[in-house]
This record gives structure tokens, sequence and C-alpha cells, in this order.
């Protein structure tokens, strides 16, 4: 689910730093463009990008040292930071004990009075979603079940781990109510470091965070199953690949670093 799309935010990424630096002609680049540009218009485009090309080639060139960002930080709630230790900590019981952990299309009420539970769902791309069912709160007719989920993937080799997490869930014998499922938030920005880029997953603010505006990314539990996950993320440049041009000026910018953002990237699970 996610190697699909962090593909295609770095195509997208790929795509447009292309277009700024990689010398496409500037009249392939405005192919499409609902509006065209006149012929002055073109001109002072066409030295735009030139300037901006001869700035990345003397950067590359000219350039000794190497930005290794290590002020980048995620944001993290303390009620986020708080989140992600209990599903940690919920995680690695549920990995010491395989038998509390049964096939997501099985869940019933009655595994409610026996938790902690954990679910289990293998994705398309081989990564591997866990969900815990940490606690409930039993009413005459429902319960109300706090959950988190983790996904594994891996990236150069390294795995990783993020958390996801949602309360106030309600759960009847027939299953997740309103409209059959839910929405698991991501708990806190999350960095993915590389070598020319680094993406920051955008995350909420714990997982009571319901402003799903498409701004964070989560997950989507729908018809006992696990559905898509909405993507919001940074890709940062180091300032030793890419360097941030200011139009009004013509000249790069001394400070700062080239971020590409995207909203509400859908994938199906």
């Amino acid at each position: 689910m996610l190697k699909p799309l962090l593909l295609s935010l770095l195509l997208y990424i790929s795509t447009a730093v292309n277009l700024l630096a990689a010398g496409d002609p500037p009249t392939k680049q405005i192919k499409g463009s609902a509006t065209a540009l006149n012929a002055a218009q073109q001109l002072q485009l066409n030295k735009a990008l030139a300037g901006l090309e001869q700035s990345l080639a003397a950067n590359a060139a000219n350039l000794n040292f190497v930005d290794q960002m290590q002020d980048m930080q995620e944001t993290v709630s303390l009620a986020a930071e708080s989140d992600r230790q209990v599903a940690q900590k919920l995680m690695s019981y549920l990995d010491d004990n395989p038998e509390k952990v049964k096939d997501i299309l099985s869940l019933n009420f009655e595994d409610l009075t026996r938790l902690p539970i954990g679910l289990t769902a293998k994705l398309k791309d081989d990564a591997r979603v866990t969900l815990g069912v940490l606690e409930a709160k039993f009413f005459p007719t429902y319960a109300e079940v706090t959950v988190f989920a983790r996904i594994v993937f891996t990236v150069d080799n390294t795995q990783r781990d993020l958390f996801f997490g949602v309360d106030g869930i309600k759960f009847t014998r027939n299953g997740f109510v309103d409209g059959g499922g839910f929405r698991a938030v991501l708990l806190g920005d999350y960095l993915i470091p590389g070598d020319k880029w680094t993406i920051r997953l955008r995350g909420g603010s714990g997982k009571g965070d319901r402003d799903y505006d498409g701004s964070k990314t989560f997950v989507n539990f729908d018809c006992n199953d696990f559905q898509e996950a909405s993507l919001s993320a940074d890709v940062i440049f180091p300032r030793s690949v890419l360097l941030p041009y200011d139009v009004a000026t013509g000249k790069e910018k001394p400070e700062g670093r080239v971020v590409f953002q995207q909203e509400n990237l859908i994938g199906k699970i």
C-alpha cells in the first residue's frame, strides 16, 4: 500500500524537478496549460528557466558541503507521542503472544471481553498491517473501542513501522457502525530519510484527531477489511541537491530548502 503511494509521490516530485531543472524545452513544459503565453511571457519564462538551470549546475559543481538535514524534526504532540508509546507496547505484546492475533475477518463481539487482541492482514505490496484493540467501554447495545494500527514496510532494506490510532469507535454484534468502518490517523509526523530527499509524512495530534481534511495521513478500515490510505507528505530536498529560487529577485535564496507538498494522495490497499 505505502510503497505505491510513495512511488506515486516521488514520481510527481521527480517530474516537477525535471521540468524545472533537467532541460526539457520550455514549450514542451507548458504543453496542456490552460492559459497560453504570449511571446514576451514565453521569453521571460525561457530566461528564468535558463537562469535556474545555470544556478543548479553551478551549485552541483561548486558546493563543497553536503546538507545532512540534521535540523529536520518531526512534529509530534505530547498526546501523539504518548499514543505512539502505547501502540508500540501493544504491538510488542501481540508479537510476543501470537495466539492473541486472529484474521481480521473473524472479529466478533465476544472478542472484546478478552482484550487486548490483534487483527492482521497482508497487503498487496507484501507490507503487513496489524490492528490492535486495546480497550473497550460497554453499553447496552454496543461497545466503544480504542484501536491502534501498525503498518510494517521496508525502505532501503530498513524496516519501518508506522503507528495509527483512533478511539471511540462503536462496535456491535453486527460489526463496526458509522458506515461500517473507521479511519485511524498517523500518530504525529514521520520522517523517511533518503540520499536526495527526505519524506515527511504529516500526522495528527493523537488518536482523538478527527480532522480528516486531507492534510494528514490516515488509513481507512471499512466492511471488515483495510480499504485505503490517504497520504499527506512533504518531500524536502537538501541544499546540496537543490536550492530554493526567489522568483522576484531571480536569485537563489540564501536559506531554506525546496519543499514539495502533496495532500490527500489516495491509494487502495
